[in-house]
């Protein structure tokens, strides 16, 4: 159950189904995976800023500290644990940031990159592009590399932990940068100096691409008691840790270094058919392009 939280959120589509877009509720429609939801509006804002108050106080320090020092860990068991059954590959990039790829050749660096599911399908469309990949369980490395499709003259695989760790991309070489659902996994004050150092691998111009959890995301509102790190920031029972952006929060992480193109929730249902249940699903995505 934990999984299904996790995994992709664009599902495969039946061929002869237009993605749905204007469904109350999800389980009315028997064969649609997911649909368009209404968006955060000051209702849904108010029982969702409920629900967190209910969720208790905050965890002693001595326990925020040792789940930012185990935090590598969590994740190689993550992926020791799960393989490369925990998320789908993300099809949906040309679809979002097709201009961020409109290059014949390029550099996409992938942080947080998991298994790479993000990098390889945008190297599989774009054939004269390479990738860099970067992710701090030594695990979900050790997968991407057994990927049938990796290829070592088109893809750098290293681990590195993006917040203490340089990473093995020169100043100004990389053309865009993906930065999904990674800094939801980082203490909230490491943020902005990560993005500081995304910026820096940019080109002048270069696209940083974002998509995390959003706030009030059904995810969010489903912990109970004894999981708030902070703010917005909890742990999960396998011990990796999760924020949940609101725009202000995702906006002012990436003020200093890049102008803004694009921000803004993504809110989609979701259907759990063997337990009839719908979920309500909250993303932010945004589009960075980096300050000359």
């Amino acid at each position: 159950d934990e999984l299904s939280t996790l995994v992709e959120w664009y599902a495969t589509i039946p061929k002869t189904q237009e993605t749905p877009t204007n469904i109350a509720n999800i389980l009315a429609t028997p064969t649609a995976a997911w649909a368009e939801d209404a968006g955060l509006d000051a209702a849904r804002r108010a029982d969702g800023a409920l629900r967190v108050a209910a969720q208790g106080a905050c965890l002693a320090p001595f326990w925020v500290a040792k789940y930012e020092r185990e935090s590598a860990g969590a994740w190689h068991a993550f992926y020791k644990r799960n393989a490369d059954k925990a998320y789908k590959d993300r099809h949906y990039l040309d679809d979002e940031w097709s201009e961020a790829f409109a290059a014949d050749s390029g550099l996409v660096v992938e942080v947080g990159c998991g298994v790479g599911n993000a990098l390889f399908p945008v190297l599989a469309s774009h054939p004269r592009w390479r990738g860099v990949a970067v992710d701090f369980a030594a695990s979900a490395i050790d997968l991407l590399r057994k990927r049938p499709d990796y290829d070592a003259a088109r893809v750098t695989a290293a681990t590195r932990d993006v917040v203490r760790d340089e990473l093995p991309v020169a100043d100004g070489a990389a053309d865009v940068v993906t930065c999904l659902f990674v800094l939801s996994a980082l203490a909230p004050e490491t943020m902005a100096a990560v993005a500081g150092k995304l910026a820096r691998k940019l080109r002048p111009g270069g696209s940083l691409l974002f998509r995390d959890y959003g706030r009030y995301d059904e995810a969010q509102l489903r912990f109970k008691k004894g999981h708030r790190l902070g703010d917005n920031f909890y742990v999960k029972q396998d011990a990796t840790r999760c924020f949940y952006f609101d725009l202000d929060d995702a906006a002012a992480v990436f003020a200093a270094d890049f102008e803004r193109r694009d921000l803004r929730f993504v809110c989609q249902q979701h259907a759990n058919r063997a337990q009839q249940k719908r979920r309500r699903r909250v993303f932010v995505q945004g589009h960075f392009i980096r300050r000359a």
